[in-house]
C-alpha cells in the first residue's frame, strides 16, 4: 500500500480538526459532495462521487468535499462538516441516520435508499434551515442490504 505523504495532509479549518487529504478528483465535484477514494494520481489519492448503487463506490474510505473542483483538479476532502445548505429535516428526528444518495451520486439523503450507507446525523430539525453532520468516513456499514452494520 502506498504511503500517503504528510504534506498532502491538512487540518480542517472550520471544519473540525482532522485530517484533511488534498486529492485528485476523477471527476468534477462539488461543495459537501460525500467521495471515495478509488485510485492514486502519482503519489495522490483519487476521489470520485460516492454512490449507493454501485457496489465499488459505496464501500470504503470517504469524505466531504471542501470546495469545488474540476475534474483533474486539486481537491481537499474532509472527514467531516455541518451542511448548512437548505435541507428540509422537518420528518426527521435528531441525531438521525443521513444516508448516501441513491439517486445523484455524492449526495446525501435524510430517508433510507435501497443499500443505506448512513454518512452522517441531522443535527438541527427545521422545514427549510435543517443542518447535517456528514461525517461518512466514521461510518462503517449500513443499516440493512449489507453484510455489516454501522
Amino acid at each position: 500500500m502506498p504511503h500517503v505523504k504528510p504534506k498532502y495532509l491538512h487540518p480542517q479549518h472550520g471544519t473540525g480538526y482532522h485530517g484533511a487529504f488534498l486529492g485528485v478528483a476523477a471527476e468534477a465535484l462539488s461543495e459537501d459532495d460525500i467521495v471515495i477514494v478509488t485510485g492514486l494520481d502519482g503519489d495522490r489519492l483519487k476521489f470520485s462521487k460516492a454512490d449507493s448503487d454501485a457496489a465499488n463506490l459505496r464501500l470504503g474510505v470517504m469524505g466531504v468535499v471542501d470546495h469545488a473542483c474540476a475534474s483533474g483538479g486539486v481537491v481537499r476532502v474532509v472527514s467531516h462538516k455541518v451542511v448548512t445548505t437548505s435541507i428540509d429535516t422537518s420528518g426527521s428526528t435528531l441525531g438521525a441516520p443521513v444516508y448516501l444518495d441513491a439517486t445523484t451520486p455524492g449526495n446525501h439523503v435524510i430517508s433510507a435508499p435501497t443499500h443505506d450507507v448512513i454518512v452522517g446525523n441531522v443535527i438541527v430539525l427545521h422545514a427549510s434551515t435543517g443542518k447535517v453532520l456528514l461525517a461518512p468516513g466514521r461510518c462503517t456499514g449500513a443499516v440493512t442490504s449489507q453484510a455489516w452494520t454501522a
